[in-house]
């Protein structure tokens, strides 16, 4: 079967519907996130019980609270050797009954109360579901400045600092390699200055634009950590910069 997603297009190609006809072709999806802290739950765990697989997640301490039902998904943590962790994946391909445990969310809907009070709760709605409330998407400035106003009592430092991504050496996946020109690094880094230059608009009277926080952090990550300014942020920087004067 020929799928058309182009690979140039990777944004729009991640919800093409060509996409999730491959991954509905496996009984198993890895969901390996590119960062792995409290909070950081991407589109690679959901997309994976959207089209009703297996997933086999690396990522959020967490996850447990918002998957489906227990034990439907394979988590990477809980093993200590790549060996275990793969003897356990086939033992559920070989079984159809536990194959069947591992997805009954398709036929018996969630199970997990903390997921479904969470839903219920939180004051935007999830992406595709019109239900009334507002968008995240769209009310994201609403829900960034209602945390910067009324944050969680439970935040601290934990909650809310992901470590600095890393790369492992392929020659020794033993070996963690943190290299200053990486890409995930790179953003790591200027998400911080950014997020700092949001809080510090947010907290002033006034209006302002996106040029302005771009800029913000920008001339603050210049100044302090200058070894991480990449390419592809000094072309955006300069990008932006031209919009705005047209």
């Amino acid at each position: 079967m020929f799928y058309s997603i182009s690979l140039q297009d990777n944004l729009s190609g991640m919800d093409h519907g060509d996409f999730y006809g491959l991954l509905s072709k496996y009984k198993f999806v890895m969901a390996a996130e590119n960062a792995v802290c409290d909070d950081y739950i991407t589109e690679k765990l959901w997309r994976s019980f959207y089209v009703g697989t297996v997933p086999i997640i690396y990522g959020s301490p967490s996850i447990k609270d918002f998957l489906p039902c227990s034990d439907s998904a394979v988590l990477v943590n809980d093993f200590q050797s790549v060996k275990s962790l793969a003897s356990f994946i086939k033992k559920i391909d070989s079984n159809t009954s536990l194959y069947s445990h591992y997805t009954r969310y398709k036929t018996q809907g969630v199970s997990n109360s903390v997921l479904s009070n969470t839903f219920k709760n939180q004051k935007f709605s999830p992406m595709g579901v019109d239900d009334g409330r507002p968008n995240f998407i769209s009310a994201s400035q609403c829900g960034a400045c209602h945390r910067l106003h009324y944050p969680r009592k439970s935040t601290g430092s934990k909650h809310i600092k992901c470590p600095m991504p890393v790369e492992f050496s392929m020659e020794n996946p033993d070996i963690l390699l943190s290299k200053p020109n990486d890409y995930f690094a790179q953003e790591y880094i200027y998400r911080q200055y950014q997020s700092e230059a949001l809080v510090t608009y947010l907290q002033k009277s006034g209006n302002w634009t996106y040029l302005d926080l771009y800029n913000n952090a920008y001339m603050r990550l210049a100044k302090d950590r200058p070894e991480f300014i990449s390419q592809r942020i000094i072309s955006n920087f300069k990008r932006y910069a031209e919009e705005n004067e047209m």
